[in-house]
């Protein structure tokens, strides 16, 4: 190992190894952050770990909550003050944890009986190594290894999540890794000179990182802007970007349902959407509806699979007809929620979206996913299809002390509307409603259980017991899932519905060609928390929605806008909130170029003026000069390679060297004060020049 050392014209010493000297386990394994130093760079890479993986728990199919007790532990491994040996146990140990790690949260993923996704997967299996790199020696490669896996983690979080709390901690994220990156190079400088003191240069360089810090912040700011509102967007490139925009950000009402399931929707006062009426408000009770279900097999409802568009199911009429705008808030789903029935319902960029035979409205795909839909509807009921539905009289899950029931309770009825209103009264006045209810025992029928033993149960248990009483009286049946009633805000015609107003029903043929609505669960109160509560959740969704809007559902129709939206500004055919006088109205477009062109000259002008101030810049312009001349394979990254490859390649240069290096390190580290810089630019000269009149020597030897 060689030493280099240089002494500037103030007095100061600098020292620092020559790694091109240095033995194998030097090269192998250097360790830049020394013992009890770099404590800024160490409370970085706490905040970058943090900023990480902190997102990860914001999905419910994502990282599990309990992993974040291992950040504390994470966190003090980073802040030690030796990085060269581990927290507690060898690294060995670490790895075998890891491997013990990776089948057992493979088995809790399978354990949730759900598909294993590839970025829940990476998510999980990212997180181990980062917690094995914390509390492992941490080397230079390992720790840019750490780096790089906070990077990928953040990564995999943009194509799994598109929540508000990801979008407002992403900045963060972002400040960190750049300090971090800035610290790190600042700690492998440090330890190349291999100074003994507390290298009091090095500390005077602390307000030009942060400079470079607030400066690399507001371009890459910039630039993140620029780029995202003109880059085209791979929805459908990417799987898992089309299902975050498509699938939704926090529920989406399912095509099957199970007891239990709308329950745990029902306690939410958060908002699904907003509807704003546009000439008149329809008649209480309002129900929304989503999918229709079907089929059954005692437990479970779901749709009977897949229906084409019809068209127009009934003729409008002005009397009768309603228009009204639906905003998704918490909501984001490919099934639009409608009252009445359906006319023409418009997505992104106005396209027409499709309305099945059962009145359904189901977005097929994912361009036409919008932040809000338009709805013409009639006040009228779904009209029964002319094609034969079997599902909605299939026997499946009626029994045989459901039918004797349903039979008992219709006796007196003769026509198919009296016995459906028999079988609602006696469900709505003998049974009680309740939101949470004890499952029944595993061998015992869900509604048997509900009907002759707890006789409580919530919508689901009062939508299923009557679709299937219909049914065994011969009465066609079938659920609903959607959302039952809304309320008013402070804005005219306009309405919320909450995740708490989730709610499921029954429709019936009666036999008069239509649908009837038939709700047999008792009325409630919804139950709602204190109002300063609910006007925080209600400020939290609206601003959640804004980032849906403009971030998450931003693509090329937003794109067309703007650009249209510039066009008008530059030639002039916009109107504008303040008067301008004619002329200058024409003139926009040239008056835009003017202004590009004096951007860019006062950038180049700013450029040359940190070309005359900053030392690093002049040095790293320097090397490139170097390089093109021919004494400088490529820049390397320590300061000490450069000098001993410029040295062996032209040895003639060598003393205009140590004099430019000199004079760097002065101009650098010494203070920068301007007569620091004068001379580092004379030394610069200098040394182009001797390296010049060297190569011409060799050539013409040559």
């Amino acid at each position: 190992m060689k030493l280099i050392r240089l002494q500037t014209n103030s007095g100061k010493t600098f020292t620092w190894m020559n790694r091109a000297w240095a033995g194998p386990a030097v090269l192998r394994r250097p360790v830049s952050v020394t013992y009890g130093r770099h404590r800024a760079l160490k409370w970085f890479l706490v905040s970058l770990v943090a900023f990480s993986v902190v997102p990860t728990i914001i999905e419910e199919n994502a990282l599990h909550p309990l992993l974040l007790l291992i950040l504390p532990l994470a966190a003090a491994a980073l802040v030690r003050p030796d990085y060269s040996k581990p927290l507690f146990w060898s690294e060995a140990v670490f790895t075998g944890l890891f491997i013990a790690y990776v089948p057992a949260f493979l088995a809790y993923l399978w354990s949730l009986n759900e598909p294993l996704s590839p970025p829940v997967f990476l998510v999980y299996f990212t997180f181990g190594v980062m917690m094995v790199r914390c509390l492992s020696p941490l080397t230079d490669r390992n720790l840019g290894q750490l780096i790089v896996l906070s990077a990928g983690l953040v990564l995999i979080n943009c194509i799994n999540s598109n929540h508000l709390i990801f979008g407002l901690i992403l900045p963060f994220y972002l400040f960190s890794l750049m300090g971090t990156l800035m610290l790190f190079h600042l700690a492998r400088s440090a330890a190349a000179w291999d100074a003994t003191d507390e290298l009091p240069e090095v500390e005077a360089a602390i307000p030009t990182l942060r400079r470079r810090l607030a400066k690399s912040a507001g371009f890459i700011v910039g630039l993140a802007i620029i780029l995202f509102i003109f880059l085209p967007r791979p929805f459908t490139v990417f799987p898992g970007l089309r299902a975050g925009v498509a699938g939704g950000a926090r529920i989406d009402l399912s095509p099957v349902i199970g007891y239990g399931d709308m329950v745990s929707m029902m306690g939410r006062h958060r908002i699904a959407f907003k509807v704003k009426f546009e000439d008149k408000i329809p008649p209480a009770p309002v129900y929304w509806r989503g999918r229709v279900l079907e089929k059954t097999d005692g437990k479970v409802w779901k749709s009977d699979g897949f229906r084409w568009p019809a068209g127009r199911l009934i003729k409008p009429g002005k009397a009768n007809e309603i228009s009204y705008v639906i905003i998704p808030y918490g909501l984001q789903s490919k099934v639009v929620y409608t009252t009445g029935t359906p006319l023409r319902v418009l997505g992104r960029a106005n396209r027409v979206i499709g309305i099945n035979e059962r009145g359904e409205v189901i977005i097929r795909s994912v361009h036409l996913v919008n932040n809000l839909y338009s709805v013409d509807a009639a006040l009228a009921p779904i009209p029964v299809s002319r094609r034969p539905e079997p599902a909605n009289l299939d026997q499946t899950g009626v029994t045989a002390k459901i039918k004797d029931l349903a039979l008992e309770w219709s006796q007196n009825a003769n026509s198919p509307r009296g016995k459906a209103q028999a079988i609602v009264s006696r469900l709505r006045r003998d049974f009680k409603y309740q939101l949470q209810v004890e499952p029944p025992p595993e061998e015992v029928h869900p509604i048997e259980h509900f009907l002759f033993s707890t006789r409580t149960g919530n919508c689901e248990h009062f939508a299923t017991a009557l679709a299937l009483m219909l049914r065994a009286v011969g009465i066609p049946s079938r659920v609903v899932e959607g959302f039952n009633g809304m309320e008013p805000t402070s804005e005219e015609d306009e309405f919320i519905v909450r995740f708490a107003r989730a709610h499921a029903w029954t429709e019936a043929n009666l036999g008069d060609g239509v649908w009837t609505t038939l709700d047999a669960t008792p009325p409630s109160a919804l139950a709602m928390l204190s109002g300063r509560l609910v006007w925080l959740m209600d400020m939290y969704d609206s601003v959640q929605y804004q980032w849906i809007r403009g971030v998450v559902n931003f693509d090329r129709s937003n794109q067309i806008v703007i650009s249209r939206a510039l066009k008008q500004l530059l030639t002039g055919r916009t109107t504008l909130p303040i008067p301008i006088i004619s002329n200058v109205r024409d003139l926009m477009l040239v008056i835009a170029v003017v202004a590009a062109v004096l951007v860019l000259i006062i950038y180049f002008v700013r450029q040359r003026r940190v070309m005359r101030t900053d030392a690093a810049a002049v040095y790293m312009a320097t090397m490139r000069q170097l390089v093109r001349l021919g004494a400088l394979g490529q820049v390397h990254s320590w300061h000490e390679e450069n000098f001993s490859e410029i040295a062996e390649t032209v040895p003639e240069a060598r003393e205009a060297l140590s004099r430019f290096m000199n004079a760097y390190l002065t101009a650098r580290f010494g203070g920068g004060a301007a007569q620091s810089m004068n001379e580092f630019h004379a030394a610069r000269a200098e040394l182009i020049q001797a390296v010049s009149s060297a190569r011409k020597q060799m050539k013409a030897a040559a």
